[in-house]
């Protein structure tokens, strides 16, 4: 019986402690308090991750009100600490979040933006991380590729193993190099919609994503709009690389270009992929241009609807079953 009670005690001490490891650290636009609450909000993004992270055995995480913020310097994501947009700032549960009725997974009532500076893209994350941690919610505007690191690749963010971004715009950013919207090396892209994003002119390209994860980490993109968005090398819309695995699935991908200086078409409009290890399926891809729509040398192209694109689509051994 004494075994009983003592297991007991220590399931329930083990129970609260749960309950007690994440907290919430409140941001506002404009606020000057010490995040405790939505009354007593900080109004610094940055601030609110340091403090969230503080105590590593209790990481909180961060809810951003709506309004417009400015990141001089690129926001750096802390392993566990999760970071959510789209508050009216009253909320007590994230599912109080209010979206747009009949709108897309990333239209909030609320809209949390953030505005890159002159240089910086928006988020990064240094390291693979142990933990799934979320960056969600936000529109993501204006990125310039430069951060603590990767510097002239992913325009607004760097996304990393076990990095989540979820619900997010990825909008008008531009890169000298390699990922005009997002560089991936490995994590989940999921539920964004990414559109008018250039990378001018490095070696990878990827106007909207470029994904190069490197075994055995794998990149997810999956139940996206990417649309509108500008390679000078190769492309437009997506570009695959590495010894990793990237995954696409169920997204929209029209309207991508891969254009370079004199007008001159270059490979995969919409998607290019130079490696075997990557899945593409169930996905809707029209209206891209290039010198192909889709490039595929080596990988998995399937159950994928492919129309009104200029290119054509150019396949080495890959195996294929799309309409």
């Amino acid at each position: 019986m004494k075994k009983i009670t003592l297991l007991l005690a220590i399931v329930c001490s083990l129970g609260l402690f749960a309950e007690q490891k994440n907290g919430i650290v409140y941001v506002k636009a404009g606020a000057t308090g010490t995040g405790a609450s939505w009354s007593d909000a900080l109004g610094d993004i940055h601030s609110a991750i340091l403090l969230a992270k503080a105590d590593n055995l209790h990481r909180k995480d961060v809810w951003v009100g709506s309004g417009n913020y400015a990141i001089q310097t690129v926001l750096v994501m802390a392993d566990s600490v999760n970071v959510y947009g789209g508050f009216a700032g009253t909320e007590t549960d994230l599912a109080e979040r209010a979206k747009v009725a009949g709108g897309k997974p990333w239209e909030f009532v609320n809209v949390s933006v953030l505005t890159a500076g002159d240089t910086c893209r928006v988020v990064e994350t240094s390291q693979n991380f142990d933990m799934p941690t979320t960056f969600g919610g936000f529109t993501l505007t204006n990125g310039k590729g430069r951060g603590k690191q990767l510097n002239n690749s992913g325009g607004a963010a760097v996304v990393r193993g076990n990095m989540i971004l979820l619900n997010c715009i990825v909008k008008n950013s531009v890169t000298a190099g390699n990922g005009g919207g997002i560089n991936m090396t490995g994590g989940v892209v999921r539920q964004c919609w990414i559109y008018g994003n250039t990378s001018q002119t490095g070696t990878g390209g990827g106007g909207g994503v470029y994904a190069n994860p490197a075994s055995p980490v794998t990149a997810t993109i999956e139940d996206c709009q990417i649309n509108a968005n500008f390679s000078g090398v190769r492309g437009g819309g997506i570009n695959m690389q590495g010894t990793g695995m990237t995954y696409c699935t169920n997204l929209k991908i029209f309207n991508n270009r891969a254009l370079a200086t004199g007008a001159v078409n270059k490979p995969g409009g919409a998607i290019y992929t130079n490696t075997g290890n990557n899945i593409i399926k169930n996905c809707l891809i029209y209206n891209n241009s290039g010198a192909s729509a889709i490039y595929i040398n080596g990988g998995n192209l399937y159950n994928n609807t492919i129309v009104k694109n200029v290119g054509g689509i150019y396949m080495a051994g890959n195996t294929v079953n799309t309409i």
